[in-house]
């Protein structure tokens, strides 16, 4: 049976395939012409507002029907494709970044675990994903007159996201209360996400039904009651719609109490709790991603005991079990260990990178591996590069990436008012050697490293011949003062005359500002202290879009550098004292952009190319791409992690 045009569009809009699939976003765009950009990329928002008609109205009068029918095609074949032989997973995570419209995500975990989601759906894998949904989001940034971080809700339009109600309502016990969720589905191609909202009437008392308000807000007794509405809530919906008997996957340490909930469940019908355990350890998978210790979710005895009690209805002995298996050898008796917890319960548990893995070992005295991360290439790299014919220049399509960057760039300061302006939007040049930067602004990733030399910097900078600009993106938590400072010193250095107005910083970072950067710097600058750096993924999405890192050797960056394909950090002094870092790095840093780096960009010949930057270049995208992709990343958990649990 044929599919009329209207059902057509409201199929490609209700699953999130769109927020990476090329062709999809283009028939949209030419559908609703130049309103399409208030919507950043979003067809079912557009699609809310002018409706499912006159949506099929402009596709016919735009010519657009051959076009709509060919990627309706292609996504019925994509979506009709059986699922690959890889096991079956669940996967728990506190955040997602599918798309900068769905401000579900924070940073760096959330935009991997977006990534795969999406690259399980186009392995075909049965895979099943489960998080919040935060109706304000994780946080707007704003900046003031001092260059101060100003931290507002990112409100969640509900009505832009093709949600699916569950038609269930999960309950978990907490001290205060029962806390009740709904649940949504979204669909991210072939694959499900199910996300958990407290903010129902069902829940009167305001501290509950505010639980999952916003994504990392409020105190520890908040983190502690996510934790368990996810870990505990997660499994009971797993189990409810018969989906529990699969690879339990927990990508970080806060989803722990999944792996004690999927033991309980199983104990009656595997004849105890020994079994129970037996078999949810060798089906579950563990990824952890923090190299500091204080990044890891601990909780005390008492706030422990109580909530514990609540959602396990007083059951003694299971209760001292799961605080013994989340018991950290010299602390209290009775607090818990999140990642411990994991560790315990997980059959198997892997580090993002090779030193990270190496890192965690020593961290946790334990055998865990690692699988180092990889982005969604369709998400990451510009179609530009993607679909570049052999004999197309790279040079010039960096160019006009670097110009789509400037123009953006130059856009959103200009929106600023000046009182307010992280930048000098009239000095930002097409022309001119960009250097990105953009991340979270915690202190281990030293930001502001550059700016403990000015004058040298602003000679670099400066330089009439050799000029190089910079831009900054990054947020700080609302609670991280230290952070903030730092994103404060960078707006000062923006605004800061000696420098040139060669320093800029995009506030509001999220994913489209993310993309813009990954995609149109020519030197992506990675500084964190070693080895605090589990992985880190921005400098792989630069490097496939043929930048070229300027890093110090932590995270990936060991596993890419080639000697080719960008450059390293003072690569010889090792993981010594914070002091003796800064001050080798520093020097090594500033001294490779001012003799290697711009030297390289600007040595051009008569049609303005540079033979040795453009040859970087293509070595940056060919040794990079195929072996930091989420392609590659996905296939090493099927094959070392997913299959081996699920015997």
């Amino acid at each position: 049976m044929s599919t009329s045009i209207a059902e057509q569009i409201q199929h490609l809009a209700e699953n999130y395939r769109w927020a990476w699939h090329t062709p999809t976003q283009r028939l949209f765009a030419a559908a609703a012409g130049s309103a399409f950009g208030r919507f950043r990329g979003n067809p079912y928002a557009w699609l809310q507002r002018v409706g499912v008609e006159e949506a099929a109205r402009r596709i016919t009068d735009g010519g657009l029907r051959e076009e709509l029918q060919s990627v309706y095609d292609d996504f019925r074949t994509y979506m009709d494709a059986p699922h690959s032989s890889a096991p079956p997973v669940a996967y728990f995570c506190f955040e997602y970044g599918l798309h900068e419209t769905l401000p579900i995500y924070a940073g760096g975990l959330g935009i991997l675990a977006g990534d795969h989601v999406k690259e399980a759906s186009d392995q075909g894998i049965d895979f099943i994903a489960l998080g919040f949904l935060y109706p304000d989001g994780y946080l707007a940034q704003g900046v003031d007159a001092r260059g101060q971080q100003l931290s507002d809700s990112a409100q969640l339009e509900r009505r832009d996201h093709p949600l699916t109600k569950v038609d269930l309502t999960l309950a978990v016990t907490m001290p205060g209360g029962v806390v009740f969720a709904d649940v949504y589905e979204l669909k991210v191609g072939r694959s499900r996400l199910f996300l958990l909202d407290t903010e129902i009437d069902r829940n009167t008392d305001p501290n509950l039904r505010s639980l999952c308000r916003r994504l990392y807000g409020g105190n520890s007794t908040t983190r502690l009651r996510q934790e368990l509405l996810l870990g505990v809530g997660g499994v009971r919906l797993l189990n409810h719609l018969g989906l529990l008997d699969r690879v339990l996957h927990l990508n970080e340490g806060h989803c722990a109490f999944a792996l004690a909930e999927a033991v309980r469940l199983k104990e009656p019908g595997l004849g105890g709790r020994d079994a129970a355990i037996a078999h949810i350890k060798s089906t579950s998978v563990f990824t952890t991603h923090t190299p500091v210790p204080a990044g890891h979710d601990r909780f005390d005895a008492q706030l422990a005991g109580e909530h514990l009690a609540a959602t396990f209805n007083g059951d003694e002995r299971f209760i001292e079990w799961v605080r013994d298996q989340g018991w950290e050898e010299g602390t209290q008796r009775g607090a818990i260990c999140m990642t411990v917890l994991a560790l315990n319960l997980s059959g198997s548990c892997n580090g993002v990178s090779a030193i990270h893995g190496r890192v965690s070992r020593n961290m946790w005295g334990r055998e865990i591996g690692h699988v180092t991360n990889g982005v969604h290439v369709p998400s990451w790299v510009a179609h530009e590069i993607r679909t570049r014919a052999q004999d197309e220049s790279l040079w010039e399509i960096r160019r006009q990436l670097r110009t789509r960057l400037v123009s953006k760039v130059r856009a959103k300061l200009f929106a600023l008012s000046p009182a307010v302006r992280t930048g000098t939007p009239e000095r930002l040049s097409p022309d001119v050697l960009t250097v990105g930067f953009a991340r979270r602004f915690a202190p281990y990733k030293r930001a502001t490293l550059l700016l403990e030399q000015r004058d040298r910097l602003a000679r670099i900078l400066n330089n009439p011949d050799r000029p190089v600009q910079i831009l900054y993106a990054g947020k700080a938590h609302p609670a991280d003062r230290t952070g903030q400072e730092l994103m404060r010193l960078i707006v000062e250095a923006a605004r800061d005359e000696k420098l040139g107005g060669r320093i800029h910083f995009v506030p509001d970072y999220d994913m489209e500002v993310g993309r813009l950067l990954v995609q149109g710097c020519d030197v992506w600058l990675n500084t964190p202290r070693r080895p605090l750096e589990a992985s880190g993924t921005s400098g792989q999405k630069a490097a496939m879009n043929g930048g070229l890192n300027l890093s110090v050797p932590d995270g990936w960056w060991p596993e890419g550098y080639d000697g080719e394909n960008g450059w390293v950090i003072a690569p010889d002094i090792g993981e010594v004292d914070a002091s003796k870092q800064d001050e080798a790095d520093i020097e090594s840093v500033l001294h490779q952009l001012e003799h290697v780096v711009a030297p390289a960009f600007y040595d051009q010949d008569a049609n303005g190319v540079s033979a040795s930057w453009l040859a970087r270049m293509e070595r940056s995208i060919d040794t990079i791409t195929p072996h930091f992709s989420a392609e590659r990343m996905l296939q090493d958990y099927v094959a070392d992690y997913y299959r081996p649990a699920w015997k």
